[in-house]
């Protein structure tokens, strides 16, 4: 939240500088980009193997809080209305509690954390002129994933006990679609705001007592940011 309010009061403030009186950016064709993230992460559905006990299924659902993130991007305008970039990202998401069903459901909580670190290659479709003020965009991505989980969790008789403990990371295949707009405020720099669906798939790990966990990531993103082209 702190890198959301931070960019887009720089933006803000950038704005009020430079008046309405410019048209759309202008400078060459590479830009750099950076935003400030909010993330819902989805709720993980989760199925843990011989869990709590050997021979059970454990069905488990991490309801993740509002996170954080943001990310910084490198570009290449191919023409007025198509652009590709590359993207670094990460988001941060804690979840507190777990939902359990083997066979009898019950809400548990716990010390949880969800790491996300993205490399993507992204291609937009910009619409509107080109000298406009402002342009609504769409685009798509796909890359790798850097995804670490700590999960800590005890029963409500042994609260310290490990009966879900999980620090692990895997890194897989991820792909993302967007849809925003850009603002120019001058003849190289625009504010950007859009949403982002991120989706990583279902990825296979393991807790700490060698129980094999199965966890899907996903969620809603939305990014304020700012544009600079060069």
């Amino acid at each position: 939240m702190t890198i959301s309010r931070f960019v887009l009061a720089g933006g803000m403030a950038v704005a009020l500088t430079t008046g309405a009186a410019h048209a759309g950016e202008g400078g060459g064709r590479f830009y750099a980009a950076a935003a400030g993230t909010v993330s819902f992460l989805g709720g993980a559905d989760q199925a843990i193997a011989n869990a709590p006990a050997p021979g059970l299924t454990l069905t488990a659902i991490n309801d993740h809080g509002a996170g954080w993130g943001g990310h910084g991007a490198l570009g290449y305008r191919l023409s007025d209305t198509f652009r590709v970039e590359a993207e670094i990202g990460r988001t941060e998401n804690d979840s507190d509690s777990f939902e359990i069903t083997s066979p009898f459901t019950a809400t548990l909580s716990q010390d949880g954390e969800t790491d996300i670190l993205r490399f993507m290659a992204n291609a937009y479709v910009d619409f509107g002129r080109s000298d406009a003020r402002l342009r609504p965009y769409i685009g798509a991505g796909a890359g790798v994933a850097k995804i670490d989980w700590f999960r800590f969790a005890g029963t409500a008789i042994a609260p310290d006990n490990k009966f879900v403990h999980i620090d692990d990371s895997a890194t897989e295949f991820a792909w993302q679609v967007m849809a925003g707009a850009a603002l120019s405020v001058s003849s190289r720099l625009a504010l950007t705001a859009q949403y982002r669906w991120f989706d990583a798939g279902t990825v296979d790990h393991v807790t700490e007592l060698g129980q094999a966990v199965a966890t899907s990531v996903d969620g809603h993103h939305v990014d304020i940011g700012v544009r600079f082209s060069f």
